[in-house]
C-alpha cells in the first residue's frame, strides 16, 4: 500500500479537524480520517466501527455515517481528546457507509472481517512509516463488527508494529481466528472486552484470550456501550 493522497475537512462538530486519508495498491483502496498530534506524536489510537450504521461523517448525529465515529460517538470523542495528550487517532472509513465487502456481491460478513483487517493494518503501518517513529505504541479499538477486526489486524501485526493494547466494544461476531485473542495475550498486549451484557461473543473472546480474561460488563446500556469513552479515555496511553 503506498499513500494516495490527502483531503482536509473541517466540523466543528463531533471534531475540529479531520484529514482523509487514502491508501491505494493496485486494486484496493482503504480509508481513515486522522485527527493528528502533529509530527512527534507519543502514540497512535487505530478505530474500527461496525458493519455499516452508525454516526459518521455523512450523518455525524445519526444512524447513516457509516458508523466510523461509533457508537455514542465514541471515536469521534477520542479523536477530539487524545491529539491534545500528544496520541495521534486514525479513524478508519467508510465512504459508501458500510464495509466494500459487505456490498451486495455475495461477499460473506467473514471475508469482509478479513478484507477490513487488512485495512487496518495498512492504514497502521502507513502512519508509523509516514511519522518515522518505528517504535511509535499503537492501540486498537473496535465497535461491533469492527472488534473481531482489530484483534485480527493487531494479532497479524505483532513483531512488525508496537501494539500497546486493543479493545473491543460490544464485539458482535465470532470471527476471529481462534489462536488471534490468545496470541495477543501471550504477548503481553493488554486485551479489554467491553460489552453491555453478558453474552456468547464476549464470553467466548475472553476464553479465546486464554480464559483468565473477563469482559468488562455495562448492564442495561445498549449494543452502543455509551459508558466506552469514560473507560478508554483512562485506559488507553
Amino acid at each position: 500500500f503506498t499513500l494516495g493522497g490527502y483531503l482536509k475537512r473541517h466540523h466543528a462538530d463531533p471534531m475540529p479537524s479531520e484529514t482523509l486519508v487514502i491508501i491505494t495498491d493496485s486494486d484496493d483502496m482503504a480509508y481513515g480520517l486522522l485527527a493528528s498530534a502533529g509530527p512527534q506524536p507519543r502514540g497512535l489510537i487505530v478505530t474500527c466501527p461496525g458493519a455499516g450504521g452508525g454516526p459518521g461523517p455523512a450523518d455525524p448525529r445519526g444512524n447513516g455515517g457509516g458508523g466510523t465515529y461509533g457508537g455514542y460517538m465514541v471515536f469521534a470523542k477520542l479523536a477530539r481528546v487524545l491529539p491534545q495528550r500528544g496520541i495521534s487517532v486514525l479513524l478508519l472509513h467508510y465512504p459508501n457507509g458500510c464495509p466494500d465487502a459487505l456490498q451486495p456481491d455475495g461477499t460473506s460478513t467473514k471475508e469482509s472481517v478479513a478484507r477490513t483487517a487488512e485495512h487496518l493494518k495498512a492504514l497502521a503501518c502507513w502512519y508509523v512509516e509516514s511519522v518515522q517513529l518505528p517504535a511509535l505504541p499503537v492501540a486498537f479499538v473496535g465497535w461491533s463488527m469492527g472488534g473481531p477486526v482489530v484483534i485480527e489486524a493487531a494479532a497479524g501485526l505483532l513483531g512488525q508494529l508496537k501494539i500497546a493494547s486493543v479493545a473491543t466494544i460490544a464485539a458482535k461476531f465470532l470471527l476471529v481466528h481462534e489462536e488471534s485473542p490468545n496470541k495477543l495475550v501471550h504477548a503481553g498486549v493488554p486485551l479489554l472486552l467491553m460489552h453491555n451484557s453478558p453474552g456468547l461473543a464476549s464470553e467466548r473472546l475472553a476464553q479465546l484470550a486464554g480464559g483468565n480474561l473477563r469482559p468488562k460488563l455495562f448492564p442495561g446500556e445498549n449494543h452502543g456501550v455509551e459508558s466506552a469513552f469514560d473507560v478508554l479515555k483512562h485506559w488507553l496511553p
